[in-house]
């Protein structure tokens, strides 16, 4: 989803269809980037909260920061919130589309499987970013304004084994 390829783009909404998150693509790369290490940053766990807290408030907040996102971007287009152009209404109705042909193609356990396995990945998602960024904080310059993001707002490891085993989630510069 970092690169700017539609093709590449697509693929990650796909994959991320597939686990019932896919407003993390708004999120992700429209807050998170912006905010990482603020108390703005749903995906930024504060210091002296465990992964428990963190993991429940990150998916609501992230979820409900995506769908401002986008209501701003349709807003600043001079589109309506309830249009075929809203991107979270596609990614809520998307995953149920998912979800009833999953029902009707192999019975309703496999909608519990397809549930589950998306909270689990969702999940290791969630707890990737709690250890990332665990009580980081970029400086405030201004009321609402913060330091540049630099490498020291991320726990993260842009080695070769740690970009193998996460499928290149750090991004290397």
């Amino acid at each position: 989803m970092h690169k700017h390829s539609k093709f590449e783009q697509f693929l990650a909404k796909f994959i991320l269809l597939h686990v019932c998150y896919m407003h993390f693509f708004i999120e992700h790369l429209m807050g998170h980037h912006k905010r990482v290490a603020t108390p703005e940053d749903p995906a930024t766990a504060r210091l002296g909260e465990n992964v428990y807290q963190f993991v429940p408030r990150s998916i609501v907040q992230s979820f409900q920061s995506a769908w401002h996102l986008e209501c701003k971007r349709l807003r600043d287009a001079g589109l309506p919130v309830l249009s075929v152009q809203n991107q979270m209404l596609w990614f809520a109705a998307l995953p149920l589309m998912l979800l009833a042909m999953a029902t009707t193609l192999y019975g309703p356990r496999s909608s519990i499987f397809f549930l589950l396995q998306s909270l689990f990945a969702v999940s290791l998602l969630e707890i990737v970013n709690f250890i990332e960024h665990y009580g980081l904080q970029r400086k405030q310059t201004a009321p609402g304004k913060y330091e540049r993001v630099n490498p020291h707002h991320s726990w993260n490891s842009a080695s070769v084994i740690t970009s193998s085993l996460t499928l290149n989630l750090p991004v290397r510069e």
